[in-house]
C-alpha cells in the first residue's frame, strides 16, 4: 500500500466523523453567498475513496469530510480525474484555501491551520466565488 495513502486511513481512524448529517447525504450549504450541496464523506470507505473515480462533479456540489478533532488532517488524490479547490474548516470558519490542486499530484497535503472540515469543490470554485479565509460555513437545514 502507498505510504502517503496509508498515512491518509490513518490520519482517517483517528478522526472520524461526529457530525450526523441527514440520512440524504447530499444536503445544502452555504459558504460565503454561494449555496452548494454536498455529499459527506460519512464511513472510512468513504473517506478514503472520496471523489476518486468519478468522471466529473456536478455545478454548485461538493464533498464534505469531518473529523472529530481539528489536526493536520492529509490528503491524497489518487485515481481522479478532475482538479479540485479545497476549502478548510475549523469550528464552521474558513482557516485556509487551497486552489486547483492538479488531478495527478503526487503525495499528500494539507492546510497551513488545523481544520475539523474540507469541503472539496470544482477547480475554480474558490475564485469564482470569492470564497475568502474567515468566510463562514452554514450547514443549513434542507428544508431552507
Amino acid at each position: 500500500m502507498n505510504k502517503n495513502f496509508s498515512f491518509f486511513l490513518i490520519g482517517l481512524l483517528m478522526g472520524s466523523a461526529s457530525f450526523a448529517p441527514p440520512a440524504n447525504t447530499d444536503f445544502p450549504a452555504k459558504i460565503g453567498d454561494k449555496n452548494y450541496k454536498l455529499e459527506v464523506a460519512q464511513t472510512i470507505q468513504q473517506k478514503a475513496r472520496g471523489l476518486s473515480y468519478r468522471l466529473y462533479l456536478a455545478k454548485d456540489q461538493g464533498m464534505l469530510f469531518i473529523f472529530d478533532q481539528p489536526g493536520y488532517h492529509h490528503f491524497v488524490m489518487p485515481n481522479m480525474n478532475f482538479p479540485l479547490d479545497f476549502v478548510w474548516i475549523n469550528d464552521d470558519i474558513v482557516v485556509d484555501l487551497t486552489e486547483n490542486v492538479a488531478k495527478d499530484i503526487q503525495g499528500s497535503f494539507s492546510a497551513k491551520k488545523r481544520f475539523d472540515k474540507v469541503i472539496e469543490l470544482n477547480a475554480g470554485e474558490i475564485e469564482k466565488n470569492n470564497v475568502k479565509v474567515n468566510d463562514k460555513l452554514y450547514l443549513l437545514d434542507s428544508k431552507d
